[in-house]
């Protein structure tokens, strides 16, 4: 039978069929579900990197200070100045967003944000920002607490760099994101939200050790004030760990098990059952 040139035109530009369009949907979205975790881990890991990168400047303006001062660790806080270790070695990078990292919940002062510009207010950005001090260590107080708190000063006066047996293997900084526990400031108010920054981090066993000034609400654990992991920042990152830099200036990314080496710490546990097991592979104190 003869079928008109335009009928036969019409037929072979035939559309999809709505099976067809739904196949098609239908495929979309399961290699949309599989991709999506890829990019979001991709996301992760260069945010994890630009963190990284800040951490190693900062750490790097540390040690400049330690060349200025003859060795000393600065101060972990400045009651005159109301600032902190970050303050004096921010005249070393002369920035102050490289102490931001690009996964850091901002803390909230009113309707602003600590970070939001002119970042001129030292005694705010030295204190709500990306990197935690070990000053539980570099900042040592005896046991007896007598030397601690000097002034308002927070901790303990600043260590030589020579009282520190192992350099590459002792905590300078960690990168800090508070996260809930029992006792934890994380998320009581908008200075202090889950994922926000610190200037201090906890050593894992500082509750239960007898080598330094102790308190009930330190440590890692539940009863911690920064959160079961001291405020390190591995919850921000889904558990995959977070930025440390060494005395020696160097930058590794670790896990929280990793970094708790030496210790026989959980997240479930009390603070104060927190205790060193291992003293040769602790990474916070100064052996």
């Amino acid at each position: 039978m003869y079928v008109p040139h335009a009928v036969r035109a019409v037929a072979s530009r035939r559309g999809f069929t709505l099976v067809e369009l739904l196949v098609v949907i239908a495929i979309l979205t399961i290699l949309t579900a599989l991709l999506y975790p890829v990019f979001a881990s991709a996301r992760a890991a260069a945010r994890n990197s630009a963190c990284a990168q800040n951490l190693r400047q900062v750490g790097a303006a540390v040690l400049m200070y330690l060349g200025d001062h003859d060795g000393v660790m600065p101060p972990a806080y400045i009651p005159a100045q109301r600032s902190s270790w970050a303050g004096v070695a921010q005249a070393n990078v002369k920035s102050w967003r490289v102490f931001r990292c690009p996964a850091m919940v901002d803390a909230r002062f009113g309707t602003s944000t600590i970070w939001q510009p002119p970042l001129d207010i030292t005694q705010n950005l030295s204190r709500w920002e990306a990197f935690g001090w070990n000053a539980d260590y570099l900042n040592l107080a005896r046991d007896d607490c007598a030397d601690y708190d000097l002034g308002g000063s927070r901790a303990g006066p600043p260590i030589h760099e020579a009282a520190i047996g192992q350099p590459a293997a002792t905590v300078m900084l960690v990168g800090v994101g508070l996260s809930p526990g029992q006792g934890s400031w994380a998320g009581i108010n908008p200075l202090h939200p889950v994922n926000g920054g610190y200037f201090l981090a906890t050593a894992p066993a500082s509750v239960s050790t007898t080598d330094l000034c102790t308190g009930s609400d330190g440590g890692w654990g539940q009863g911690g004030y920064l959160g079961p992991y001291g405020g390190f920042e591995t919850p921000r990152h889904g558990g995959r760990g977070g930025n440390v830099c060494f005395v020696d200036g160097h930058v590794r990314t670790m896990t929280a098990a990793q970094l708790a080496a030496g210790t026989n710490w959980d997240p479930t546990r009390r603070n104060s059952e927190i205790v060193i097991t291992d003293r040769s592979r602790y990474l916070w104190d100064l052996e």
